[in-house]
């Protein structure tokens, strides 16, 4: 019967076999995924600290807020980060009349250790600048072991830190966000106890 004449034909099966989409991300069975509201965002980056270039005030350290607005604002994975240095920021001019104005930025180690390009807002290039000209200072200054050549590296330890003036590893940035999520009540340990030893175990 042709189909404009068959009035449930969009009823029934056409028998067309569909294949998954390759480009889709592979989601391992049972991971659940919770993504941030806007709301959860917001009290996340407020807790973190205040922006390095309009601190209305707040005395907090901005090194950590600048990590995740790198992050959730440019899209950077954390190697790519923590990989960043001052060099790639000297030659940016934000206009601070344009805040929201992308500008070109070049990571030279992304994922496969790959070069790529992304935007970033002026407004976070200004951030940058500041916490270069500020925290940056300070920490280096505070360092204990002077050497010739000062780093290149974007992010240092805090200046009142054990690590002040020294690049901050991946491992550092994990557990600041990870206390984060957890002081905001986005993240919750589980314990568990394995079967067959029976110790006691925890997870976030």
């Amino acid at each position: 019967m042709p189909i404009d004449r068959d009035a449930l034909a969009h009823t029934r099966s056409a028998g067309v076999i569909k294949g998954k989409d390759r480009a889709l991300p592979k989601v391992r069975p049972g991971v659940k995924i919770h993504p941030l509201t806007p709301r959860d965002l917001k009290n996340l980056l407020y807790h973190v600290g205040p922006q390095a270039g309009t601190r209305d005030g707040d005395q907090r350290v901005a090194r950590d807020r600048l990590i995740c607005d790198l992050g959730w604002a440019v899209g950077l994975r954390l190697n790519e980060i923590n990989n960043l240095t001052t060099l790639q920021f000297m030659t940016l001019s934000p206009d601070s009349c344009a805040p929201f104005v992308g500008m070109a930025l070049t990571i030279l180690h992304g994922k496969g250790n790959k070069t790529r390009q992304v935007m970033i807002p002026a407004w976070l290039v200004m951030d940058v600048h500041a916490y270069m000209e500020g925290e940056r200072v300070a920490s280096l200054r505070a360092c204990k072991t002077k050497t010739k050549n000062a780093p290149t590296r974007l992010l240092l330890g805090h200046e009142h830190s054990s690590s002040a003036g020294r690049p901050i590893t991946n491992a550092a940035v994990q557990e600041m966000f990870r206390e984060a999520c957890l002081t905001r009540g986005l993240m919750e340990i589980v314990e568990k106890t394995e079967p067959e030893t029976g110790e006691k175990l925890r997870y976030t």
